[in-house]
């Protein structure tokens, strides 16, 4: 690391004149200009002037007492404050200009390197230290261009130093050709001066009487040209200040009006090309001016229909809502409001992250995994940005070391959702969204820009990548409804999710009867589905962790030899390594399978679903709907077979009907349904069922799933499970009419199902006949027995609805 020597000079003579002092903390020699340096000039200065208490800050009090004791230093007045004289030369030391060779004289350098300090300010270059270019002297201000700085800011700089030093309350600004919070005060404070505002009064603030001047004298467009008053260059500058780099020469030509146009596209402002109220308010503030329309809205309050309603009638399209904390969250059915409102809506995610202790890559991670699981069980499909917030004013240094690896941990976390990606959008003041994108850790970015006093507002324009900018907290009423709301400008850039982006939530309840909503059952199914996500190997994809999924909740019941046959691992095209991977994602869903609840709903068997959905899927689909294939004998073939076997043992135990009847009211019964059972004569019959309800229900469900996801093999599973449980309560019999005719052609004949049926007892094919043979403990049907069998199937008198 270079060591300046004359800064290492510097630091010597602080510790040696003023080390012994309790106020002074003694400096590390290392010939490296920073704050701790300026800190101790400081002190020491304020020790010269006789002032009491001691303050790293150069303040109103080390101000006055300057002025009034020195003055500015001169080399007619250095002999008399030797002391002040030797500090001055340090800091114009730290600040690379040349300092002399004598500690408290005011030799020919010192006032060579005071002139050319002031040249680059921006100042008259004379000898002489003023108070105000003294206090300069003593920051860590640059001023010749820096790094990413710009000759364009840094003439800005310069000629805001050269017009306003004179005022009160206007310092030296940097002149480092970067813009900063001290350069956007500085102009606040020119254009308040030229709206003719008082030394006093003037305080840098976007206030009522600052925006009244801009309204009353400010205003510029083509043809404006400055005179005694420079709105015009200062219009320029606040347009270069936000990246818009402009003319600056004090004339609204064509050059400019263009470079207006751009900006105001960018801030989705009205495209005039002319310095009106709003684009200087946006350039000057983070909320631009906050009575503007906005089209998006934040709410942290449950939305009903009727605040939905009152939302989309004042002019709203679009409402971010809360994926986290339990009093802000996104209720059960609320996104079906909002989209059945009209509106689009755009989810944050926030875990107090109100303080810089929250911020660690750890907890970025936990966060983020968190945020996808709520997101995929409320229904966000892939591509929908979460946006995560940082809700505190971060500060420079915090930003890299607090915030960045927060970001990183997110997008881990945010990858861990293997099925449905989602994008990283981010919360917070320019700076921190600025710097979190411009890592590659945030897509979007939504902006606290209604937080004016932060200091990652001031100074620093709009991130590139803005959705959302929010801009006013108010409360929206009409009559008895009211809403407390952030009003957010929403950018072209925004991607707000809608009814295609938000899978619907399952309804519970008659219609005209208050509605509730059903997720706990799929909530599940996510749950095992993220966890095997997590770890699944890079060659898995979708069908594969649908397939561990269903694997590990059939493992502890049906994993016999004749299911393992049933149910061969689904490989790809590089089958060894896959083979490899599946097993290891089996094995470690077996190692943390005991923490999740097996998802379960009333009247259903979910191991037995589970293989028979595995043996669909390593089966596929029959090549016509009267065959019979190995994915039916998983299923409900077997259950058939085994009715067969329990109609004949009752058919010898006396029971007097024939096989239609007996599999119309057995089919898909509850054992309470049989027990309910009269026969003539009060027959005491085998009271058990081989194909109770649990059983169909499982049947059914895995050959609409597994349809399904062979239709779109890396679909999630429990996408497919809501859409099935969300169109099955919609309409209660849809589940037996959708599998009837996807399985048989038709829902209503029994042409194709005996056609099948026939197939299934009658087969002399060996991979049919052979597992048949195997179950069936009784003689095998008859033909007019067939037909019988076929039309108490296709009843399927228990199976109109799983929660009847």
């Amino acid at each position: 690391m270079f060591r300046d020597l004359e800064v290492e000079r510097a630091q010597k003579h602080l510790n040696d004149t003023y080390g012994h002092h309790s106020w002074f903390t003694r400096l590390t020699v290392d010939g490296q200009t920073g704050w701790s340096t300026m800190f101790a000039l400081t002190r020491a200065l304020q020790h010269e002037l006789g002032i009491s208490a001691k303050s790293d800050s150069f303040g109103p009090t080390t101000m006055s007492t300057l002025t009034s004791k020195v003055g500015s230093l001169t080399t007619t007045n250095a002999a008399s404050h030797r002391a002040i004289t030797a500090l001055a030369q340090c800091g114009l030391w730290c600040k690379g200009y040349k300092g002399g060779a004598t500690f408290g004289s005011f030799s020919p350098d010192v006032a060579t390197g005071i002139m050319e300090m002031k040249a680059d300010m921006g100042l008259p270059p004379t000898a002489s230290l003023a108070p105000k270019t003294f206090k300069s002297l003593l920051t860590m201000d640059a001023y010749k261009r820096v790094g990413s700085g710009t000759t364009a800011i840094r003439d800005i700089q310069k000629w805001m130093n050269s017009r306003y030093h004179s005022r009160q309350d206007f310092f030296i600004v940097p002149c480092d050709g970067i813009f900063s919070r001290d350069v956007q005060r500085g102009l606040m404070l020119a254009l308040q001066y030229e709206v003719d505002m008082v030394d006093g009064v003037a305080n840098g603030n976007f206030g009522p009487g600052t925006q009244a001047g801009i309204k009353r004298k400010g205003l510029v467009s083509s043809g404006s040209r400055d005179t005694t008053r420079s709105f015009v260059r200062l219009f320029q500058a606040a347009l270069t200040f936000n990246g818009y780099e402009a003319p600056f020469d004090g004339v609204f030509g064509d050059s400019t009006a263009a470079v207006v146009r751009s900006f105001q596209s960018f801030a989705e402002l009205s495209t005039t090309g002319a310095g009106d109220f709003r684009t200087w308010a946006s350039l000057l503030v983070s909320t631009g001016d906050t009575s503007r329309p906005g089209t998006a809205a934040d709410a942290s309050t449950v939305l009903t229909p009727a605040t939905a309603a009152l939302l989309k009638a004042h002019g709203y399209n679009t409402v971010g809502r809360y994926l986290s904390v339990a009093a802000k969250r996104i209720a059960p059915g609320e996104l079906d409001v909002i989209v059945d409102a009209g509106l689009k809506v755009f989810p944050i995610f926030q875990e107090w992250n109100n303080a810089p202790g929250y911020f660690t890559e750890a907890a970025g991670y936990g966060q983020a995994v968190a945020a996808v699981k709520r997101a995929r069980n409320l229904g966000f499909t892939a591509g929908t940005t979460i946006f995560f917030a940082v809700d505190y004013d971060a500060t420079a240094t915090e930003i890299p070391a607090l915030i960045i690896p927060y970001f990183r941990g997110i997008a881990r976390g945010v990858a861990s959702s293997r099925l449905v990606q989602y994008r990283v959008g981010i919360y917070g003041t320019r700076n921190v969204c600025s710097q979190v994108s411009e890592a590659g850790l945030a897509a979007s970015s939504f902006v606290s820009g209604m937080s004016t006093g932060y200091s990652g507002n001031l100074g620093f324009p709009l991130p590139n990548n803005w959705a959302y900018d929010q801009v006013l907290e108010y409360k929206l009423t009409s009559g008895a409804t009211s809403l407390e709301l952030d009003k957010d400008i929403a950018s072209s850039r925004a991607d707000p999710v809608g009814r295609e982006q938000v899978l619907p939530t399952p309804t519970i309840g008659a219609e005209g009867s208050p509605r509730s909503f059903d997720e706990s059952y799929f909530w599940q199914y996510t749950e095992w589905s993220h966890q095997v996500e997590l770890g699944a190997g890079n060659r898995l994809f979708g069908m594969h962790i649908n397939d561990v999924v269903l694997h590990e909740l059939h493992r502890n019941s049906y994993w016999d030899i004749k299911w393992q046959a049933f149910t061969p691992i689904v490989l790809g095209s590089d089958n060894a390594a896959t083979y490899a991977e599946i097993t290891r994602a089996r094995q470690a869903i077996a190692r943390t399978s005991h923490l999740l609840s097996i998802p379960s709903y009333p009247h259903f068997d979910t191991p037995h679903f589970a293989a028979s959905c595995r043996g669909i899927l390593s089966w596929g689909k029959p090549r016509s709907t009267r065959a019979v294939g190995w994915a039916d004998l998983g299923g409900w073939g077997l259950d058939l077979v085994q009715a067969w076997n329990d109609y004949v043992e009752a058919s010898r135990a006396g029971y007097p009907h024939d096989a239609e009847t007996w599999m119309s009211t057995r089919i898909g019964a509850d054992q309470k349904d049989i027990d309910s059972l009269q026969d003539p004569g009060d027959m005491k019959l085998n009271r058990s069922n081989g194909f109770s309800r649990e059983d169909l229900n499982a049947d059914i469900d895995a050959q609409l799933v597994a349809y399904r996801l062979i239709d779109t093999p890396d679909r999630p599973l429990p996408d497919v499970i809501r859409k099935i449980r969300t169109a099955s309560l919609e309409q209660p019999s849809w589940r037996r009419e959708t599998f009837l005719t996807e399985r048989f052609g038709s829902s209503n004949t029994s042409t194709e199902i005996e056609a099948c049926i026939d197939n299934l007892f009658t087969s002399q094919k060996f991979w049919i006949d052979y597992p048949v043979g195997q179950f069936l403990n009784v003689r095998r049907p008859i033909e007019s027995e067939l037909a019988q069998i076929s039309r108490g199937f296709i009843s399927l008198s228990g199976i109109l609805s799983i929660d009847d």
